[in-house]
């Protein structure tokens, strides 16, 4: 290699050293980050009282005096349903007519054992009548006259204990007769006329409901259970009707539990305006608990 090309090669490699460190000597750019002022607002601490509050679900029921659940009197076929689910009925009317021969054939025998027992009086007191005449003639003696007074006193407790039972056997066949005891609506129809059906709660006939006595009835964790307090305030929430919230008071809860049993049921009672709801309606409801200071 000559001196020239020697000479021009090292003029190059001194070249790029030069400009790799021109090209380092620049100061690096600084990377900043800014943001608006973001206000703070500073208020004096104070002391003060919060309220635990329990969250439930719950649903729409009538209140105890605001239904009427129809059941049998004794083992009987349904002789009559005279309205239909949702039919509204006034106090008074007939909501169910039951077929019970045993009951009927009962009032017929007591009343002809009031006749027999009517009968055995007359006879006692024409008797008594007999004696008396004869006593006053100093023809019958007087044991005579008493003893037929203790017969009409005898007599007259029979007819008396036996229109009693006559009663009774009307009383019991009235029931087969079921009539609404207030203006309400025909909620459930569980038979059809035609049915036999049995005296049992596991066999009801019909459900009436007032849908202007309603109530609510919450399912709380028995581990919640010591918090709530009857006559504690509580609320309808609005999430689960569409309607404004509805204030609620505890009302009731259980004295004593199963064991084992998960949840407790606590009636809650609409302390104001009735929300338009249907019983069965599941609704959210938050009741006031504890309050810490």
């Amino acid at each position: 290699m000559d001196i020239l090309g020697i000479g021009s090669w090292k003029l190059g490699v001194a070249a790029v050293a030069l400009a790799t460190a021109v090209a380092c000597s620049k100061p690096a750019v600084e990377e900043t980050e800014s943001e608006a002022p973001v206000p703070v607002k500073v208020e004096a601490a104070e002391t003060g009282s919060i309220r635990g509050v329990l969250h439930a679900t719950g649903t729409i029921n009538p209140a105890p005096d605001g239904e009427l659940i129809v059941v049998a009197p004794e083992p009987a076929r349904i002789a009559e349903i005279p309205k239909a689910e949702g039919d509204r009925v006034a106090r008074g009317d007939v909501v169910v007519r039951f077929e019970i021969p045993s009951l009927q054939a009962e009032v017929q025998r007591q009343t002809a054992e009031v006749q027999r027992a009517q009968a055995a009086l007359a006879n006692a007191k024409a008797n008594q009548a007999r004696q008396r005449a004869l006593f006053e003639r100093g023809i019958a003696a007087r044991k005579e006259v008493e003893d037929a007074d203790r017969m009409v006193a005898d007599a007259e407790a029979a007819v008396g204990q036996a229109e009693a039972s006559r009663a009774a056997a009307i009383t019991a066949a009235a029931r087969t007769t079921v009539r609404a005891t207030f203006n309400g609506v025909i909620a459930k129809r569980f038979h059809n006329p035609g049915d036999l059906v049995e005296p049992a709660a596991s066999d009801p006939v019909l459900r009436v409901i007032d849908p202007r006595r309603l109530e609510v009835v919450a399912s709380i964790p028995l581990t919640d259970s010591p918090r709530v307090v009857v006559g504690a305030s509580a609320w309808l929430k609005s999430g689960s009707t569409g309607l404004p919230d509805v204030a609620l008071k505890v009302v009731s809860r259980p004295a004593q539990v199963e064991q084992g049993t998960a949840t407790i049921p606590v009636r809650l009672a609409l302390a104001g305006q009735q929300p338009n709801l249907a019983a069965g309606t599941p609704v959210q409801v938050d009741i006031d608990a504890e309050q810490h200071t």
